[in-house]
């Protein structure tokens, strides 16, 4: 792999490890101490971080750096990531049909 395949991996990595903890760009950049404007860099293969940045950011996510690097077959990836969202979606309807038992529960009592 070259220098520029190994950016795109690296910067793809790292965005699905951000997404896949539920950080913004701004969190992950002040959980790392960087700006959020060279995390973007960083993300869009603009930049290529220093080593000790590396190290930051993959404390900040409780990662090894290695999954900065490690192909990821990208269906997999997209099924998590889809698996994610639909546990999220999932517990928000609970939560919401919870709230409303509770409430037509309430009025019952009251009547």
């Amino acid at each position: 792999m070259d220098g520029d395949g190994l950016r795109v991996l690296f910067s793809r990595n790292l965005k699905r490890l951000r997404a896949s903890h539920g950080l913004s760009q701004q969190i992950l950049a002040e959980k790392a101490n960087i700006s959020v404007t060279y995390l973007g860099a960083i993300e869009r293969c603009e930049r290529w971080p220093h080593p000790d940045i590396l190290a930051r950011l993959a404390d900040a996510l409780g990662v090894e750096v290695r999954e900065f690097f490690s192909p990821e077959n990208p269906v997999v990836a997209d099924i998590k990531e889809i698996v994610d969202k639909l546990t999220v979606d999932v517990s928000t309807l609970i939560n919401s049909s919870l709230e409303l038992l509770g409430k037509v529960s309430d009025e019952k009592s009251d009547s």
